[in-house]
């Protein structure tokens, strides 16, 4: 079973037991935090990218296009210092990035 705390989801966890009971909103059961120990994550990444294409008319009704896309992006990184790692699977805490 899968335990989520109110810190990852905010709104709370809404459980349906079928599809009409959703559509009806009639949800079975209801998991929420107290919204004064939620605290919002101010996470920052930058992401550099890059394309080219060219294009090649071989005959009038025949033409190749081509493009190469790469992207590279930074280790995610959160300005309060509230983003943890668990560096190995027997660690007993995780660690502050």
């Amino acid at each position: 079973m899968l335990k989520v705390t109110a810190l990852t989801d905010p709104n709370g966890i809404w459980n349906f037991k079928d599809l009409e009971s959703f559509l009806t909103n009639n949800p079975s059961k209801f998991q929420g935090g107290i919204a004064s120990t939620l605290t919002p994550r101010n996470l920052r990444q930058t992401i550099f990218g890059a394309y080219l294409q060219d294009d090649w008319r071989f005959r009038p009704n025949l033409m190749l296009n081509l493009g190469l896309r790469y992207e590279i992006a930074t280790v995610p990184t959160e300005t309060s210092g509230k983003i943890v790692n668990l560096r190995n699977l027997a660690d007993p805490l995780p660690c502050a990035a």
